[in-house]
């Protein structure tokens, strides 16, 4: 049930943000390995994109990008150098939305 709900809203956050080429087709999420794996869909891309994400959670209520790893190796340089940019670092959003993705993750 988990997975279903977080399933759902990152696919509505996808359509939300206009990333219309891209379609979520599979989630699971490990809260005791903290992995997440997903499968999406690339507009041009011949087969779906594997992807393996571990973290953690941060004391400051924020999510931490451990390591990445897909099924595509220019991608997974391309999300390193891209988290090398930005941040390893998400934060949760505050009040009972930011908790119960605490307790689901």
């Amino acid at each position: 049930m988990t997975d279903t709900l977080i399933f759902k809203a990152i696919q509505a956050k996808i359509a939300s943000s206009g990333l219309d080429w891209v379609k979520l087709e599979s989630f699971s999420l490990s809260s005791r390995e903290k992995k997440v794996e997903l499968e999406v869909t690339l507009e041009g891309e011949e087969r779906p994109v594997k992807v393996e994400v571990q973290y953690s959670l941060g004391a400051d209520n924020a999510i931490v990008i451990r390591e990445v790893e897909t099924s595509r190796k220019w991608m997974t340089e391309a999300l390193k150098l891209v988290l090398l940019k930005t941040g390893n670092r998400f934060e949760l959003p505050g009040g009972l939305k930011g908790k119960m993705i605490r307790v689901l993750w």
